[in-house]
């Protein structure tokens, strides 16, 4: 053999197909990295031919430029400058869909890791080159290669059931299939041991002697070199020597002229970049919204307590009384003592302002200054018995001013009439609409349960036989608690809904500590290997995860008491309720505990099954779960059993909810119901996705979906998890929003019912409403239809009342299912039979008989009893035309239903507006429905709010896993781009791979969400109000459709990343 230079070519062996045509020409070929002092030349100026039909070999030392050149050469990375041509296509200044179209059709790759995608059997990785491109399989150059190859009897086996030999011939096989120009072998049996590198180096010859390919192959060892016709040497960048069929003797002298000979440094241990980010955000997330609960539930306490001690003030004690007759001895003793005393009393009754009636809470004013703790914005202190105090905000809703009369009670000897002289501030949670003296409060039958007191303790405690006598400041703390406990209550609820999303993030985390632990399973083994102990390597490790929840827990702290000061500033300005935010130590303790035993505990399993591996087990490639193990069989097992159960509970729960509610078993079949289903998930999940993957790949996408479905299964108990926290809070969500659906369905139906007329308005008894204040109704924009009810007056029991006609008119009664007659003639309202005399009371009881005076006839009717119609006698149509009055007839009531969306408060004072030229009663159900509708809206919308906290952290999780993947997978999507995958199929690959693993996850959460709905209405709702089961499509599918938007867009910072590196770039990375 001789050393020849790179100027001419040697002749072609036996059997090769070189006709004197070049595969490769590179001229002038110079790469430079790094600027400045720090700029690296890898390579200097190389010109190399390569002629089609022969083996070349490119040799040096680390660092010497060979991947370099092959890597510009491929197509894989752009030269700083010079000229390539493959193929006699120029690729200088090709963008880089040109480049991958190019290498798709005309390169062939096989590298030292094989490369081979693990989920995919050796045929399918053999033909994946031209699935990329979608070239139809020769069936015949096909066959060949694999004879040629010797797979023929492992074609249908996958990598992991394959020898490492096997798998390079594999490589090779998909380097030749597609019948490329030229193939590029970067350190083909670096991997291997001789027996098996003599086998691979034998292929790749024949391949090109027997199959006329051309193959260019990056080594550093002597032995394979050998076998090249071709060696190129370089050194520094730059070619040394070009050899024609060496052997090994003068690869030797060649080298050693190079001065490069240098010996081979085993690789330096390195860690993979700590990719904890996500798992931190999950872990703050959770404690910030625990801490947030908390501050924003302190702040209702501040606020709503705040004003609880002002009535208070003025005394030492607070006496305890039963009644009445307590708290006239206590003020009489106190009277005669010369102290201070007041009675803390209040009622509820019917309020006359001006031709305007409400009903009003009336609590008590002291004619002693000492005790009047309300605060004047306007008058003066009532001195004397027939004077008032009004709240401010009841006065300014009444248009009450001071020196204007109020009338208290609803008439007649049982009400008095009161000169307001003063306006009061209002004061959270002591308000009342009104302040009487006690003299006058005392003939309405107030309740009365305490007497403010400043005399001796002895005399209170004999004249209240025993009450309990309290310092102020005692009775104020009681109360305070009292008004807390409900705040307290809603903080323990939401915490239930952080502890959730602290579940959540523990999937969270424990994924992504497992998926961390299987990247770093090398190096975890190399440090046993040198000594470390798995005691010391466990406890390194969990360090780590303890660390991350002091930070996380620190930074969840920090930013949930920020939020609660920003809160409670924007929802204080506009609600008195709301104070400073408050945090009790415990709570703020136990949020930071909380966040940090999740990260441990997160940890705790995944680092045993880390580190319990043996050193050399984790040096081999690590196997998939099976299913088909003693421990895949006892999770499947464990899984199916718990699934049964919780089935057999659940049913039991909704078979026994007619007696009693079920809610501890309800509850105990959920869980573990839910827990058999997460154990199935490494088995379900998979095949959920198979399905959903083989569905979608269709058309052109068919290749792009069908990679993203294998990648999302290829480790089946990471599909699983990753997907799990994911279904939780969708499950939760659905479950919710279709049972509050329900619920909320139902009520609306049992609204219609108790409520069918918003809003009534009736004339007092001898007069009427004129067509322009009908009108006036109508035109208000809280109304949606009103209807005048023609009517005549009536005289029930001495007293004039409005007898008007009945009308089932749907545009303003929201429901007829109740027929308020029956088999009556006519409808009374309460408030009339609470007048009548003994005797008429009985005879209505009893035998359904009415009299009532119209026309001055006495007219006898069958009545029923509802006051649903407002304060009227209401008849059917033909009454009237029986008695003959239907010329008297004039409008006597007012039917309104309110427009969508109306508040309350406006719908009645622009009824009283419109009514005002006649003394009116306004009666607004409305309002019960409005604040019953707003009371579930808020509840829903809360659930809602809350659990997505639970689903962000869960997509969290889907962006971390996508993300630690692509590093994962960062040498096999380069592989996947050197063959022709171009950067948006990589992108959409893993948009499509996110969206698989949310959709699934989602249609899985929705399927057992609905369920748990259904069992949760039939066992909670069951006989406390009519209801019929429907799924709220429109909102379910919603949460479908975001749960999907959002697995795909968690892959686009991960698919950046990946489409980000080069393919040059990612095949040298370890």
């Amino acid at each position: 053999m001789s050393t020849a230079t790179t100027s001419s070519p040697s002749p072609t062996p036996s059997g090769a197909a070189n006709d004197g045509a070049l595969a490769a020409r590179v001229t002038g070929l110079t790469k430079t990295y790094g600027r400045g002092d720090n700029v690296v030349h890898a390579l200097r100026g190389v010109d190399l031919q390569v002629p089609r039909g022969r083996f070349t070999a490119i040799m040096g030392p680390s660092g010497s430029g060979k991947s370099t050149l092959m890597h510009c050469i491929a197509g894989l990375d752009a030269a700083t400058a010079g000229e390539v041509e493959v193929a006699g296509r120029r690729l200088t200044g090709l963008d880089d869909t040109a480049l991958t179209l190019f290498r798709r059709e005309h390169i062939g790759f096989v590298f030292q890791a094989f490369n081979l995608l693990p989920m995919l059997t050796a045929g399918q990785n053999i033909l994946l080159p031209l699935e990329l491109s979608g070239r139809a399989v020769d069936r015949e150059r096909y066959d060949s290669v694999v004879d040629l190859l010797g797979l023929g009897d492992r074609i249908g086996h996958r990598p992991s059931e394959l020898s490492g030999g096997q798998q390079q011939r594999v490589a090779i096989a998909r380097a030749l299939v597609a019948d490329p120009a030229i193939v590029f072998a970067d350190e083909p049996t670096g991997n291997l041991d001789s027996d098996a590198s003599a086998e691979i180096l034998g292929h790749l010859r024949r391949s090109v002697h027997e199959g006329g390919m051309t193959v260019v192959m990056v080594t550093h060892e002597l032995e394979a070199a050998a076998y090249a016709d071709d060696v190129v040497v370089l050194h520094d960048g730059a070619i040394t020597a070009h050899l024609v069929e060496p052997d090994v003797d003068q690869l030797t002298a060649a080298l050693r002229r190079g001065g490069v000979m240098r010996t081979v440094l085993l690789a330096s241990l390195r860690h993979n970049t700590r990719r904890y980010v996500a798992s931190a955000l999950a872990v703050i997330i959770g404690v910030a919204f625990i801490v947030t609960t908390e501050g924003l539930a302190g702040a209702l306490r501040s606020g709503m307590t705040a004003d609880l001690g002002q009535p208070y003030a003025g005394v030492g004690h607070v006496v305890q009384v039963s009644n009445t007759e307590q708290a006239d001895a206590l003020l009489a003793a106190a009277e005669k003592g010369g102290f201070a005393a007041r009675p803390d009393a209040m009622t509820w009754t019917e309020v006359t302002y001006g031709d305007s009636r409400r009903d009003a809470s009336v609590g008590t004013v002291s004619t002693d200054p000492q005790l009047q703790w309300q605060t004047l914005v306007d008058g003066t202190f009532p001195t004397r018995a027939g004077e008032a105090l009004v709240d401010e905000r009841a006065a300014a809703a009444a248009d009450v001013a001071v020196g204007d009369e109020v009338t208290v009670g609803g008439g007649g000897s049982s009400s008095t009439t009161v000169t307001v002289v003063g306006l009061a501030a209002p004061a959270v949670g002591v308000s009342s609409n009104l302040y009487l003296t006690w003299p006058d409060l005392r003939g309405f039958e107030p309740y009365v349960d305490a007497v403010l007191w400043d005399g001796p303790v002895a005399q209170a405690e004999r004249l209240s036989e025993g009450g309990a006598v309290l310092t102020a400041a005692q009775h104020v703390a009681d109360l305070q608690a009292q008004v807390t406990l409900g705040v307290d209550v809603i903080a323990l609820l939401v915490s239930f809904f952080a502890a959730i999303a602290m579940g959540v993030a523990v999937l969270v985390i424990a994924n992504t500590f497992a998926i961390l632990f299987a990247q770093r399973a090398r190096d975890f083994a190399l440090l046993r290997c040198v000594g470390v102990t798995r005691a010391q390597l466990r406890r390194s490790i969990r360090a780590e995860a303890l660390a991350l929840g002091v930070v996380s827990s620190v930074l969840g702290l920090a930013i949930g008491v920020g939020l609660s000061v920003v809160i409670a500033a924007v929802v204080g300005a506009r609600w008195d309720e709301f104070g400073a935010p408050g945090f009790r130590w415990w709570w703020v303790t136990g949020a930071f505990v909380f966040g940090v035993l999740v990260s441990v505990v997160a940890a705790w399993l995944p680092t045993r099954a880390a580190t319990r591996v043996a050193p050399l087990a984790a040096l081999r490639p690590s196997e998939m779960w099976d299913a088909s193990s003693n421990a895949g069989r006892l999770r499947l097992g464990s899984g199916l059993v718990l699934l049964a159960v919780g089935s057999v509970l659940l049913g039991r729960a909704v078979q026994l909810s007619s007696d009693d509610v079920q809610l501890v078993r309800m509850v105990a079949g959920g869980m573990t119901f839910f827990v058999g289903l997460l154990l199935l998930g490494p088995v379900v999940v998979p095949a959920l996705v198979r399905l959903v993957g083989r569905l979608a790949a269709r058309g052109q996408g068919a290749l792009v979906t069908a990679l993203a479905a294998s990648n999302a299964v290829r480790n089946p108990r990471r599909t699983a998890t990753t997907t799990a926290s994911l279904m939780v809070g969708v499950t939760l969500t659905v479950a919710m929003v279709t049972g509050l659906g329900v619920i909320s369905a139902a009520l609306d139906a049992d609204n219609d019912r108790s409520y069918p007329i918003d809003a009534i308005a009736v004339v007092e008894a001898g007069s009427a409403l004129d067509d322009a204040a009908v009108e006036a109704v109508r035109d208000l924009d809280e109304v949606r239809a009103a209807r005048p009810m023609a009517g005549v007056v009536g005289v029930l029991a001495g007293a004039e009342v409005p007898v008007v006609e009945w009308s089932d008119d749907r545009s303003v009664v929201r429901s007829t299912e109740n027929d308020p007659f029956g088999s009556s003639e006519a409808v009374v309202a309460w408030s009339f039979v609470e007048t009548l005399p003994a005797a008429a009371a009985e005879r209505l009881d009893s035998e359904g008989l009415l009299d009532v005076r119209v026309d001055g006839r006495l007219r006898q009717v069958t009545a029923s009893i509802s006051s649903d119609y407002g304060d009227v006698i209401t008849v059917k149509p033909e009454t009237f035309r029986e008695w003959g009055v239907e010329d008297q007839l004039q409008t006597r009531a007012v039917w309104v239903r309110a427009a969508d969306g109306a508040d309350p408060g406006d719908l009645e004072t622009g009824l009283s507006r419109a009514t005002s030229e006649v003394p009116t009663t306004l009666v607004v159900d409305y309002a019960e429905r409005i604040w019953i509708e707003k009371q579930l809206t808020v509840i829903t919308a809360a659930v809602i709010g809350l659990l997505s906290i639970g689903i962000v952290i869960a997509l969290i999780g889907i962006v971390n896993t996508l993300g630690l993947s692509v590093l994962e997978r960062t040498r096999e999507n380069a592989l996947l781009r050197a063959m022709g995958l171009t950067r948006p199929q990589l992108r959409r690959v893993l948009a499509v791979e996110g969206a698989l693993l949310a959709g699934v996850a989602s249609l899985l959460g929705v399927a057992v969400g609905i369920l748990f709905a259904w069992v949760g209405v039939h066992v909670v709702v069951v006989g406390m109000v009519e209801h019929t089961f429907a799924v709220p499509v429109w909102q379910v599918l919603g949460i479908l459709v975001a749960a999907l938007a959002f697995g795909a867009l968690a892959s686009v910072l991960p698919a950046r990343r990946a489409a980000r590196i080069t393919p040059a770039e990612g095949l040298t990375l370890q």
